[in-house]
């Protein structure tokens, strides 16, 4: 989640500077080297819960961060692995005393360069990956950003319980790469996107201060508007926003169901509750730093049964979907025969392929989850005898 450090237009040193100069501040420190880098180091050193220990700025630890999933390859001027809110106040204070940028990393999984920046790096992964306390009753658990999405729902099994949202990086990803990318996954279409599933947030503003982000009446919105400060001026602008352009967001917002990109605006301006954390959710890190979540968790479905479509092509596979999306299914995968043919020719993978019946052009995977057996068998037959 790459992050200008900018929200409301103002750090705690005055007029935020833009995106571009902060990194050209940043590449004008990486060119001087570790030398030019050390009153950085020093200064993060200071403030921090674990001190020296907790920075980063010799140039290998640097370059492991300089890297995700995606092409793109971006050298940090400092890595730091914050140990709790405090920490992060402080590295954000920093960096609006230096004039750099800061990224919020999460696993390092994004395709698409979400996860580098020419700036000081927080790793959460470290220190801040908690799960702080689950609320089985309410389907609620308080998570730090750092926590994989698998140690979670580790930690919500014994409750019967699972976070419902479901990248295929599961095993890697983070809560807060989650929030800040608005992830989803495979069970979208029963669950929705992490902005559907996301109750609270507690975030680090640019200027270094700490807010809560929940659900507000009209009242309680008012009140924070109210405020001096940073989190103030964000309420009234939000505010503004939603008076002056609510017709005009949401004429134009599209109405599909795994829309991630651009601001969440249509979330703030509903009528109802306003709660800022939708907001935050899907803005790569450039509006607030997330330190800790409250998100929604679900009841683990008791049945789950899984059939396998076989077609000659993916255009006749993808026409499918929209039949099979009509059987209520609780997912639908494609998988074309390159995936198959590379799972054939691969030791590791070749047994997951071995139900795979001839040589298709395309699989429709369609997944049906219920509390009856019979009932989600009668699903998967109705379904079966309407397409095969």
């Amino acid at each position: 989640m790459p992050s200008a450090g900018t929200v409301a237009g103002r750090t705690i040193e005055g007029d935020t500077p833009s995106t571009f100069a902060t990194v050209t501040r940043a590449r004008e420190l990486l060119h001087g080297g570790e030398e030019a880098l050390a009153p950085l180091a020093r200064d993060l050193a200071a403030g921090l819960s674990g001190g020296a220990g907790d920075v980063e700025i010799d140039r290998y630890r640097r370059l492991l961060y300089a890297t995700d999933a995606s092409i793109y390859e971006m050298e940090p001027v400092a890595v730091v692995y914050p140990r709790s809110t405090a920490d992060v106040q402080h590295a954000m204070r920093v960096a609006g005393k230096h004039g750099v940028p800061v990224l919020a990393r999460g696993g390092g999984t994004s395709l698409s360069g979400q996860g580098v920046n020419h700036a000081i790096v927080l790793d959460f992964t470290l220190h801040m990956a908690g799960v702080l306390g689950i609320d089985a009753e309410n389907g609620t658990a308080r998570v730090q950003p750092g926590v994989v999405l698998s140690e979670l729902n580790k930690a919500l099994r014994p409750h019967g319980l699972q976070y419902p949202i479901d990248p295929s990086t599961a095993n890697r990803a983070t809560i807060g790469g989650g929030v800040g990318n608005n992830s989803c996954g495979a069970h979208s279409g029963v669950y929705g996107k992490t902005v559907d599933n996301v109750v609270a947030l507690e975030v680090v503003l640019a200027d270094g201060s700490k807010a809560a982000l929940e659900a507000l009446n009209e009242d309680e919105a008012a009140e924070r508007g109210g405020r001096e400060g940073l989190e103030g001026d964000i309420y009234r602008g939000v505010r503004a926003i939603a008076r002056e352009h609510r017709a005009e967001v949401e004429k134009r917002f599209p109405k599909i169901l795994r829309r991630v990109s651009g601001y969440n605006l249509d979330e703030v301006v509903e009528e109802g509750p306003l709660n800022l954390a939708k907001l935050v959710v899907g803005s790569e890190g450039t509006l607030a730093t997330v330190t800790e979540a409250t998100v929604r968790v679900v009841p683990i479905p008791p049945v789950k049964m899984l059939t396998a479509l076989h077609f000659r092509t993916v255009v006749e596979a993808a026409a499918a979907t929209v039949r099979a999306n009509a059987h209520g299914p609780s997912a639908v995968e494609l998988v074309d025969d390159t995936i198959i043919e590379r799972c054939r020719e691969s030791a590791g993978f070749r047994s997951l392929v071995e139900f795979v019946e001839g040589e298709p052009g395309a699989l429709l995977l369609v997944e049906f989850a219920g509390e009856q057996a019979e009932e989600v068998e009668g699903k998967v037959e109705g379904l079966r005898d309407e397409l095969v």
